[in-house]
């Protein structure tokens, strides 16, 4: 096993998607198991599908397959080949899995259970039960460090966490490198060689929920869009994607840019300050991610129409609405949480059996969700409080073929 030294992290660029225009196209869903579901009148403006690849100091991407190939279009940054390659755990099995959250909260929570149903599903393989540490106060990048820290004196063999920071967290990433245990960052990106980072590919996510939004509004509108938090790099992927979208249609106006801290609330109340200072009409809302609710509260609250919100994550309580306002037209594009633990959790078992990881990044391509195939991605018993993400049908990730594709053997 390569482990890299604390100095060396890899390098992330500035996010530049170059995809080709197809004058005149639809924006396609990203995965091949969807068929496309933009309007044929989606307007001609709208740039095509991401095509550039990460960039590949090491030429890994030539061992990949296409479906592993399709995942990372778009997605930014630099791709090396894995210091895990030749990685095998100190200790047959069974073994003890780490979980490091970054605050307590209900994603939190899911993602645990996702980590939870691949233990569960080889109970020769693992202890029954996690070790969970917790972040307090949330996002607290010394709490994160010292919570790891303590699940390697409690002997873990790999470490799962969605991380407080891209780079706060190396040393502690490394320490655990040095000690043979893995550590999987979940739903964002560290800038350590080391971490191993897995998420749905942030720049397809934004990519697919602007062109979906122009689709329902057109060529000629407002915008307003509402980011997480600043300087987060899946918070960053996410929005300059969408942004390609929109400065590629000239009569497209964004008219603010808010921050909403991945929290309803927090976006409500932005929005609600938003909205009494511009009485002009918005079109339509773009969120980076879980914040289309507090959005659409909004509006609902001032008496202004409620837009057509571009949903990154299927908001349980949006997608509420969208069923019960027949007249709105909606877009949302998958950030399934529980999934992609299920996802980070099944790349550590083929770590742990040794089966070779070839790339520091492993990616995932979304689902956009539209009337067409809306019904599978909502629950019967959500209402406009749900404060949950969409996790869609089981298939929407192809785990078992990702895991082939990002692997040697």
């Amino acid at each position: 096993m390569k482990i890299h030294g604390t100095t060396t992290t890899r390098l992330l660029v500035g996010f530049a998607i170059l995809g080709v225009t197809l004058s005149g196209c639809a924006a396609s869903t990203p995965s091949a198991t969807n068929t496309d579901t933009a309007s044929a009148g989606a307007p001609d403006c709208i740039p095509g599908p991401p095509q550039d690849l990460p960039q590949d100091p090491d030429g890994v991407l030539e061992s990949l397959p296409e479906i592993a190939i399709d995942a990372l279009k778009g997605y930014g940054g630099t791709i090396f080949a894995s210091p895990w390659e030749d990685f095998a755990p100190s200790h047959a099995a069974p073994w003890t899995v780490g979980f490091s959250g970054n605050q307590a909260n209900a994603q939190n929570i899911l993602m645990q259970d996702g980590v939870q149903e691949i233990i569960d599903a080889n109970p020769t393989l693992f202890d029954a039960e996690i070790i969970s540490v917790t972040a307090t106060p949330a996002n607290d990048a010394a709490s994160q460090i010292q919570g790891m820290q303590t699940l390697l004196q409690k002997g873990v063999d790999i470490i799962i966490a969605p991380l407080s920071s891209p780079t706060a967290l190396n040393g502690v990433i490394d320490q655990a490198a040095e000690q043979g245990v893995p550590v999987i960052s979940i739903l964002g990106q560290s800038t350590s060689l080391n971490a191993v980072n897995v998420q749905p590919n942030p720049g397809q996510n934004g990519y697919y929920a602007a062109a979906g939004l122009l689709d329902q509004i057109g060529d000629t509108g407002t915008v307003l869009t509402v980011r997480s938090i600043p300087g987060l790099s899946i918070d960053t992927s996410i929005y300059d994607a969408a942004k390609r979208v929109f400065d590629a249609c000239t009569g497209i106006e964004t008219v603010g840019e808010l921050t909403g801290y991945f929290n309803p609330a927090a976006a409500k109340t932005e929005t609600l300050k938003f909205l009494t200072t511009h009485p002009g009409t918005i079109d339509g809302a773009f969120n980076v991610a879980n914040m289309a609710s507090g959005i659409i509260s909004a509006f609902e609250q001032t008496g202004r129409p409620v837009p057509t919100v571009a949903d990154i994550g299927g908001n349980g309580a949006a997608m509420a609405y969208w069923r019960d306002h027949p007249d709105y037209n909606g877009v949302a594009v998958s950030l399934p949480t529980q999934g992609t633990a299920r996802f980070a959790m099944a790349i550590g078992l083929a770590m742990l059996e040794g089966r070779g990881l070839k790339t520091t990044e492993v990616a995932f391509s979304p689902t956009l969700i539209t009337s067409e195939n809306f019904s599978e991605w909502i629950e019967a018993d959500w209402d406009e409080t749900t404060n949950v993400q969409a996790e869609g049908p089981s298939s929407s990730i192809p785990i078992d073929d990702l895991v082939d594709a990002f692997f040697l053997n």
